[in-house]
């Protein structure tokens, strides 16, 4: 491979070629949000050898996990607590972003796909929510749609793809693939841009100071390493204290008593 593609050039120039500095605030938030996208197709692909996405199969399965599989629990836990990290994180930098106006000349492709991550990773989110087909995800997730479809453009594209807005028996195998397929290559390709154009056209400065650059090794990597065992730290510590719990299989004909839409959904469903 050496011969035809000088891969130990490239690797010793990425290693060697100063880079911006990323971890200093606020620029950590994309790289964090970066990282725990990565976290979570780690922990779905665990999860996804054991999932069956059929109504009639999906809740014993998730029992499976979370109650035969060894640290099958853990798993899901992490992977529903990084969910809402993941939307925190990217909705935080939208906020930072708006607010010191770095969507301005030359950086309006930074903002607009800092706005697709941000929906596409609602939609994962909404979709991945409904899975475990207990009552609470069932009826939180028929919340979800009853306020998505009242949303003008966005309803309207995620009804087409999950097939209407009737919680049927093709629902659910639909959500799957849009989770574990559609949107996290749609996300993989939109990460890929957004850094592509941020490393074209440089950090966002937030005072006359430029941007310091160092090497990828040691100085990115150990900076790195550090986010990771922050990041884990968290997640962990929240699956253990936080954990969410089952509510029995999803009933179409008993409403799960306050049944609502995810935190990220109450502004629209407000509006």
């Amino acid at each position: 491979i050496d011969t035809r593609l000088p891969l130990r050039d490239a690797v010793r120039e990425a290693f060697r070629k100063p880079q911006p500095v990323y971890v200093r605030w606020p620029h950590i938030l994309g790289i964090l949000a970066f990282v725990v996208f990565l976290f979570q197709g780690v922990t779905g692909m665990f999860l996804a050898f054991y999932y069956q996405p059929s109504p009639d199969a999906a809740y014993e399965s998730f029992l499976i996990i979370t109650r035969d599989v060894h640290l099958g629990w853990y798993l899901h836990q992490m992977h529903g607590w990084g969910s809402h990290i993941l939307i925190g994180l990217l909705l935080l930098r939208l906020c930072r972003v708006f607010f010191h106006r770095a969507y301005r000349s030359p950086r309006e492709l930074v903002w607009i796909l800092g706005v697709l991550l941000t929906l596409a990773a609602i939609y994962l989110g909404i979709t991945g929510s409904a899975l475990p087909w207990d009552q609470e995800s069932y009826w939180s997730f028929t919340r979800c749609t009853e306020t998505i479809r009242q949303l003008p453009v966005l309803g309207a594209i995620f009804g087409f793809f999950i097939g209407g807005y009737d919680m049927g028996r093709f629902v659910l195998p639909r959500l799957y693939v849009l989770h574990i397929m559609a949107l996290p290559i749609l996300m993989m390709v939109l990460f890929y841009f957004h850094f592509a154009t941020i490393r074209r056209i440089g950090l966002s400065r937030m005072s006359d100071k430029t941007v310091p650059e160092r090497p990828l090794y040691p100085d990115h990597l150990l900076n790195l390493l550090t986010i990771l065992v922050l990041l884990f730290g968290i997640i962990l510590t929240l699956s253990v204290l936080l954990p969410s719990l089952t509510t029995g299989q999803a009933d179409a004909y008993t409403s799960y008593p306050g049944a609502m839409p995810p935190w990220y959904m109450l502004p629209a469903l407000g509006m």
